[in-house]
């Protein structure tokens, strides 16, 4: 295995030609290596004879700044098994040349200039393809019915940024995939809950930033997807009550930017495992379910705001929750003991809602809250002694009806930046 990882490469052809007389190498990695140059053609690596590399089984070129076509003599590598070309300055048409490397198991063309047509048709002899990754806004995928059935079935495919209207037809015939990312295109119609059904290994589905739109259905029968984002759609409907049934295992949910409706499932509870939440710029309403997420003790990032939701704030019970936003929405009464025990908080953030009373004692507690808004409330009284949080950088009280003195321990703060007390009662 040879890796020339990282370091800068001013002169590649003087390199190369050293190692390339060296027809055993198999495993070749020079990612990273000429990014701070001015950009290498990638023809110096093919007129250096990494194309003589006949036993090569792993080609990483990732990360430079390689320009130029792609050469047709990397057909002659027939025993690689991947090849790693993203994020680099590649251009012109890749289909001819990737259709004769069916050894492939792994290709990466991520984050490239390529251009033209590509059809799915060109990979139909590459039997052991695993992973096909092509994010490239200027490529034209080809999405017709695809003719017969393919030799491979893909476990993960990346076609994010590749300005589809709709899902490649390929992905029907797809049973195992288990990694599917189709964000930052113009996909339209329902969400694709046969995908789920298709692939019952499937743990990441991103489809973030299209236009899908309808009812959000999820399968009949439980399935175990471990991240969800839809968030950046245009869905206006409520999300199935039996939720978070359906996907128990989720770690990560993000449904945020889009006109949901309605209640939150009381069913989320059942997603014990979950890690990351974010609901936020919905049209959700209603009071919280009472039990919201007892038992998700997992959950570190937690965002309802911009919602219409009401009633009580039910804190989740997470004792390794650090960021929750629940602001700018109609929440009411006092505020609850339910974050008493969360010292892992780094962020809250309950301004603009209708929450009345004093600051509880024990927001003391909380050590390590680096930024507090509790803004634009009808909270009272004085800031309680307690009220010592000596990491705190960002501090919005603004526009309440505190009174009394501004503690000194704010005062004497040398971590604060920004502190807003203004349109209060505070004297002295």
């Amino acid at each position: 295995m040879l890796s020339l990882a990282k370091p800068i490469i001013k002169k590649p052809q003087e390199l190369w030609h050293k190692f390339f007389q060296k027809g055993s190498i198999t495993y070749l990695s020079v990612e990273d290596s000429c990014r701070k140059t001015n950009g290498v053609p990638l023809t110096v690596f093919v007129n250096t004879g990494i194309c003589e590399l006949k036993n090569l089984v792993e080609l990483d070129l990732s990360k430079n700044n390689l320009y130029g076509h792609l050469s047709p003599c990397l057909s002659n590598l027939t025993h690689i098994k991947v090849l790693d070309l993203s994020s680099n300055q590649l251009t012109g048409n890749l289909q001819s040349v990737i259709a004769n490397i069916k050894s492939l198991e792994y290709l990466s063309l991520d984050d490239n200039n390529f251009e033209g047509l590509f059809s799915f048709n060109s990979l139909k002899n590459h039997s052991k393809l695993q992973v096909f990754k092509l994010s490239n806004s200027l490529v034209k995928i080809e999405t017709e019915e695809f003719p017969g059935l393919p030799e491979y079935q893909l476990k993960a495919l990346n076609l994010r940024n590749c300005s589809l209207q709709a899902l490649p037809s390929i992905l029907l015939q797809q049973l195992d995939l288990r990694f599917i990312d189709l964000s930052h295109n113009k996909l339209q119609g329902i969400f694709p809950s046969w995908l789920l059904q298709n692939n019952t290994k499937l743990d990441t589905l991103y489809l973030l930033n299209n236009s899908l739109s309808g009812n959000f259905q999820l399968p009949s029968s439980k399935h175990d997807l471990l991240r969800l984002d839809i968030s950046h759609n245009k869905f206006s409907c409520q999300l199935p009550g039996n939720m978070g049934k359906i996907l128990p295992e989720l770690l990560s949910l993000n449904l945020s930017e889009n006109g949901f409706e309605g209640r939150i499932p009381s069913s989320m509870s059942e997603m014990k495992r979950l890690e990351s939440l974010d609901l936020s710029s919905n049209n959700f309403s209603g009071e919280l379910p009472r039990q919201f997420l007892s038992g998700c003790f997992s959950l570190s990032f937690l965002s309802l705001s911009d919602n219409h939701l009401q009633g009580e704030v039910v804190f989740p019970n997470s004792t390794n929750l650090c960021w929750l936003y629940l602001n700018n929405n109609h929440f009411s009464g006092k505020i609850q003991d339910g974050l008493s025990k969360a010292t892992s908080l780094l962020e809250l953030d309950l301004s603009n809602n209708m929450l009345y009373g004093q600051i509880p004692p024990w927001f003391g507690n909380l050590s390590g809250l680096q930024f507090l808004d509790i803004s634009e409330n009808q909270l009272c009284g004085s800031v309680p002694s307690s009220f010592n949080l000596s990491s705190l950088r960002r501090l919005y009280m603004h526009m309440n009806a505190f009174n009394g003195s501004i503690p000194g321990a704010l005062r004497r703060s040398l971590s604060l930046t920004v502190l807003d007390l203004r349109d209060n009662e505070f004297s002295g």
